[in-house]
């Protein structure tokens, strides 16, 4: 009988601002500061360094906790860190494909600066096993682009956990909040179903700082059907019967990757970063 886990999805709406959202930076300032000193005669840290953020994602307060976050990784040798449900941790990413820009856009109604504050991940999507599943993380924009999933693909990826906070308009218009949410649901589908994998997508919703959030969370399977769905924008939780067998299924046959696949082909794809005019030209038409 094919092996089944239970796995659920998360998501917030409890965006705040002003000045609570303030005192609450200035604590987690005043809990991080002690990190920050000359080192003593014992080297610190020991083993990695959590920090717990109770607020709400993508806000004042978690923006300044990621700062600190990256300052403190490269400072102490230290990372983000995920655990499994012993405690005990199991593996660490960070953010590969940031979004937004490094600069303020007078064209622009509002930005997103990530490009500014954070610097790109140091590991291409490690997949480990854990829990009986072989597992992969995503952030946010990771989940636009296939190469995310098929590097995690190519490592047996079972479920890919990861979390979103996007808007649900953008920032340059024309794009309908309908359109918006299609293209957050078919990236992750397609990314199920291309390598086989169970996608666990859990979203923010809600507004922040008069930015309204998508939500949409979803439980998606490797045949790219989303087998559970967030039903409003609010707090829920979603969950799902993952069927491991699925995967096998999909590896063994469609998407059986050693025996299809043709690497020697696919050289522009780490050759190039942006788009060129085709090579080859029709003069005749």
């Amino acid at each position: 009988m094919p092996e089944t886990v239970r796995h659920g999805a998360y998501r917030r709406a409890d965006g705040r601002g002003g000045e609570a959202m303030r005192r609450r930076a200035l604590m987690l300032g005043a809990v991080v500061a002690p990190l920050a000193l000359p080192a003593t005669a014992q080297a610190y840290p020991t083993r990695p360094v959590t920090l717990v953020v109770p607020f709400a994602s993508g806000g004042p307060t978690d923006i300044l906790a990621r700062i600190m976050a990256d300052a403190l990784g490269e400072r102490l040798g230290t990372r983000m860190v995920v655990v499994n449900r012993a405690g005990r941790i199991v593996g660490k990413y960070r953010k590969i494909h940031l979004p937004g820009r490094a600069h303020k856009e007078t064209s622009v109604g509002w930005h997103n600066f990530e490009k500014r504050y954070f610097e790109v991940g140091d590991r291409a999507w490690p997949v480990w096993r854990t829990m009986g599943v072989n597992m992969g993380m995503m952030i946010c924009n990771d989940r636009r682009w296939p190469e995310a999933y098929r590097v995690m693909g190519l490592q047996t990826v079972e479920l890919i956990a990861l979390g979103y906070n996007s808007s649900i308009a953008n920032a340059l218009g024309g794009e309908p909040p309908e359109i918006r949410m299609l293209h957050n649901h078919i990236s992750m589908q397609a990314g199920a179903y291309q390598n086989a994998t169970w996608v666990c997508g859990a979203a923010k919703s809600g507004d922040e700082e008069g930015i309204p959030l998508m939500g949409g969370s979803c439980i998606i399977a490797p045949t790219g059907q989303i087998v559970a769905l967030a039903s409003r924008l609010g707090p829920e939780v979603i969950t799902a019967e993952c069927d491991l067998g699925l995967c096998d299924f999909y590896k063994r046959t469609m998407f059986d990757f050693a025996a299809h696949r043709r690497p020697e082909h696919y050289r522009s794809i780490i050759e190039r970063t942006g788009a060129e005019p085709p090579s080859l030209v029709d003069e005749t038409g």
